[in-house]
């Protein structure tokens, strides 16, 4: 069994349609020979590594203060004083995450679909 995030879920779907139409070795961390085949799964994993990474991080820092401020509210809790600006700030920040993270979802299944034409066309 397998537990992955939304983003890691479709980026999967999008490696493993390009493992279809590339070769499955990729999935082993081989490499095609070809230079633009090798471009595209170098950029594949790219995304894996560095983009979902860092958006997956940024959600879960700002999960983190929303649940902070949250806590702050419950009946017997120490008050927090969050300067409005900084609401302001988190929510604008959220707003962005999100943006992003359709973003790219939209991106690797656009990806997918190319892949998956691809394969079916050889």
């Amino acid at each position: 069994m397998q537990i992955r995030t939304h983003l890691q879920s479709v980026w999967a779907n999008a490696y493993e349609a390009a493992a279809d139409a590339l070769g499955r070795e990729i999935r082993y961390d081989a490499l095609p020979v070809d230079d633009e085949a090798k471009s595209l799964v170098v950029s594949l994993r790219e995304i894996s590594t560095v983009q979902i990474v860092d958006l997956e991080a940024a959600r879960n820092e700002h999960a983190h203060r929303d649940m902070l401020i949250s806590q702050a509210h419950v009946p017997g809790s120490a008050p927090l004083d969050v300067p409005r600006e900084e609401l302001e700030r988190l929510r604008a920040l959220a707003r962005i995450i999100t943006e992003d993270e359709i973003e790219l979802q939209a991106k690797l299944e656009l990806v997918r679909q190319l892949f998956r034409t691809l394969f079916e066309q050889t």
